[in-house]
């Protein structure tokens, strides 16, 4: 290393601090005692360099590597305090220490400054504060864990309020205590319970976001702890999917099926006790869907594989699983019935069938009901391959089963009964038996009509729809008169329920004034050809018989809709 990279005049040692704050800088650290000493060093050690003579060149090295340290020094130092001004600057001078600290410095008494931050105090100071925030710690840990069990007692008398039916004002109740359980503690578990509370009372809208915001949760729990949350982020996607599917977003709903389908599939290797069974379950759910969305291909695939599995667990767990093979054979006989391969939904529907009547046999209250439907979806498919005989059996057998039922349990299946009468009318109506029709056909109006005083959203429109088919009959009849007041009837309800509801009942509205139309122009031509008083039974309007019809399959299509997710 030369010399002369050292050879630097002790003058230009002062180079000035970059910055706005420069000269602020320079007038402090100018006052300083270290900044003197430094300048004093290399103003002596440049003195020594130039005294010793060129024929000592090792001696000259050294005092030249020690000038050059002494100014990088300096250079440093003069940074040093520039930064320590920035410091004084940003920081807030809220304490006695540093408000001392500060005019110490603005003095250029460094030495005097840092004696004034004395670090045991300081220390001392420190450690006060962390066992204080250690105490507040706790006690932050104690109110949410406080909160937390508030939580819970706020959820529990929720669902208590969920049962108590006798109230009043039981939904709005329910609902506040959950919104004061989310109030207390806003976990994922809080959001989800009321959400599915929600999407049961059809509060669709809220029960979204609520979900929306505990998937958003659970996502995040998952990344940390996998094995525990991520089947929750499965489940709840699954809810998801199945309130989008009810509110016809069905492109959202399939992404999250799909979704769920993926983790659930994911899961299954690990534990397939758990998480097979619930492969099938949205293997099914995924079915419904394109089912509904005409797909049926697809359906088919993933009924199938559902089946499959089920019939694989039902080997080593018949209770469970027995019934989840005779369910999903149901639902494939639906599929094969819509796409009228009939032959393949006998064979499904009867395995069902023989599963269910056995198992009604151990479990009479939960398997019984089943058998019964099972029965009624065999009938409507021997009606519409035209075995009348069989599904008139079959139609005559789910009754029986449905009557028995409801002397035990009214509210639930008093339903399912006059759905049976109606399917049974619109058989005898389509055989021409018309007595016994109108006998079936009244026993439904007037159950509907009970049904209704208590839960008219429901049943109202099932009273219009019995009064379309009674109407049918009677024109069929000649019971004109009869059959006007009974299409007003239908009429009337029908067009109340449409000015809320009008994608789903005008075209209810429409068809039933297209019926009084047509009974009208009945009425017109038999007093032009001169028929009165019904003295002529006229043959059955084919515009007629496809009405009733269409309302039978109506009606059977409900049903099955019922049952896909049983």
């Amino acid at each position: 290393m030369s010399e002369s990279q050292y050879s630097i005049n002790a003058q230009g040692a002062n180079i000035g601090v970059i910055g706005d704050h420069a000269q602020v800088t320079q007038n402090i650290y100018l006052q300083s005692v270290d900044y003197q000493r430094l300048v004093e060093q290399i103003r002596e050690t440049q003195e020594s360099l130039e005294d010793v003579p060129a024929s000592k060149p090792e001696r000259r090295l050294k005092l030249a590597g020690r000038l050059q340290e002494l100014k990088e020094q300096l250079e440093e130092f003069k940074s040093n305090v520039f930064k320590l001004y920035e410091t004084f600057t940003k920081i807030e001078i809220n304490t006695e220490r540093l408000r001392q600290a500060k005019a110490h410095f603005d003095k250029g008494e460094f030495r005097e400054a840092d004696a004034v931050l004395k670090a045991k105090e300081m220390t001392e100071d420190l450690d006060k504060l962390i066992e204080r925030e250690r105490q507040l710690d706790r006690q932050r840990d104690n109110v949410r864990d406080s909160k937390e069990q508030i939580a819970n007692e706020f959820l529990i008398k929720a669902r208590l309020w969920s049962t108590f039916y006798d109230q009043p004002n039981r939904l709005e109740q329910t609902c506040e205590y959950f919104e004061e359980a989310l109030r207390a503690a806003r976990t994922g578990e809080n959001l989800f319970e009321y959400a599915v509370f929600l999407q049961a009372h059809y509060k669709l809208k809220q029960a979204e976001q609520l979900y929306q915001e505990a998937l958003e949760i659970y996502r995040e729990l998952a990344t940390e702890n996998r094995a525990t949350f991520l089947p929750v982020v499965a489940m709840t996607l699954n809810n998801l999917a199945i309130l989008h599917r009810n509110t016809n977003k069905l492109a959202i709903a399939l992404s999250e099926y799909t979704e769920a389908l993926e983790i659930y599939r994911e899961l299954a290797p690990e534990n397939p006790d758990t998480f097979l069974p619930v492969v099938a379950i949205t293997l099914n759910n995924l079915a419904i869907l394109h089912w509904n969305t005409n797909e049926m291909a697809s359906a088919l695939s993933e009924y199938t594989e559902a089946l499959e599995i089920y019939r694989e667990l039902a080997t080593e767990n018949r209770a469970t699983f027995l019934p989840k093979v005779a369910t999903t054979l149901n639902n494939l006989a639906n599929l094969h019935s819509d796409t009228n391969e009939m032959t393949s939904a006998l064979s499904e529907y009867t395995e069902a069938l023989q599963i269910r009547r056995e198992l009604a046999t151990e479990n009479r209250a939960t398997f019984l009901p089943k058998v019964a439907t099972t029965l009624n979806n065999l009938a409507n498919l021997h009606q519409n391959t035209n075995e009348m005989v069989s599904a008139l059996s079959e139609y005559a057998e789910a009754l029986q089963i449905r009557r028995e039922l409801a002397t035990e349990n009214p509210a639930i299946f008093l339903p399912y009964v006059a759905m049976t009468l109606n399917n049974l009318a619109a058989l005898h109506w389509n055989t021409n038996e018309m007595t016994i029709a109108l006998s079936e056909y009244t026993e439904a109006l007037k159950i509907y009509r009970e049904l209704a005083i208590q839960n008219p959203a429901t049943f109202l429109p099932y009273v219009a729809g019995t009064l379309n088919n009674l109407a049918i009959l009677h024109s069929d009849t000649s019971e004109i008169t009869l059959a006007m007041s009974e299409y007003q009837g239908a009429l009337q309800i029908y067009q109340d329920f449409a000015k809320k509801s009008p994608a789903a009942f005008q075209p209810k509205v429409e068809m039933v004034l297209k019926n009084i139309a047509i009974l009208q122009n009945a009425i017109d031509e038999r007093n032009i050809s001169g028929i009165e008083n019904g003295q002529s039974s006229p043959t059955k309007p084919r515009s007629r018989s496809i009405k009733s019809r269409s309302w039978m399959q109506n009606i059977c299509r409900g049903i099955k809709n019922l049952f896909r997710q049983s």
